[in-house]
């Protein structure tokens, strides 16, 4: 009796060892990933960087490209929630911001919007722009026209902002 139960522990270590030598790392799933990603195969890529993130929870690259993937699925609550947790595990704010400041504008999240400002610095003058652009947006809609006109101001002097700088002119008009 004690023998079988000593063979049975023994079959239940090796087979726990067996299962563990298959498991992949967090950069490996990222990695998978990307290469889902590369196929357009986004069901894939989420269910790889989902994994990833199970095992390194603060693992802020596996929660931008989450994000970043649905952003591009256009599915904006989650991409929030990604890119946030993204920001705050340390990933480069000026590659957040520029995509969160998308996810808010989409959601109407305009306090959170407004917010973004005093982490957008070391952004280029498009991704500021743009940014700035979003939080004009969001002025208009509350009607908060006296915000909105000393946005457009700030926006009309980022030189380099692209297009979005020289949409500051056409909201001036308005």
């Amino acid at each position: 009796m004690n023998k079988k139960i000593i063979n049975l522990a023994a079959s239940a270590i090796v087979a726990t060892a067996l299962v563990g030598c298959g498991d992949k790392t967090s950069a490996e799933y990222v990695d998978s990933a990307n290469k889902s990603l590369e196929n357009k195969d986004y069901k894939t890529a989420i269910i790889e960087l989902k994994n990833a993130i199970k095992q390194e929870p603060n693992e802020a690259s596996a929660r931008f490209l989450l994000g970043k993937v649905y952003l591009d699925l256009k599915q904006y609550s989650f991409a929030e929630k990604e890119l946030e947790r993204a920001l705050d595990y340390g990933y480069a704010a000026n590659e957040v911001i520029p995509l969160l400041s998308k996810v808010y504008q989409k959601n109407g999240t305009n306090k959170s919007l407004f917010k973004l400002t005093s982490k957008a610095k070391g952004l280029k003058p498009k991704d500021l722009a743009e940014l700035k652009f979003y939080q004009i947006q969001a002025y208009v809609k509350a009607g908060n026209d006296a915000k909105a006109n000393a946005m457009i101001d700030e926006l009309k002097g980022i030189s380099g902002g692209g297009p979005y700088s020289k949409l500051a002119f056409v909201y001036d008009l308005i």
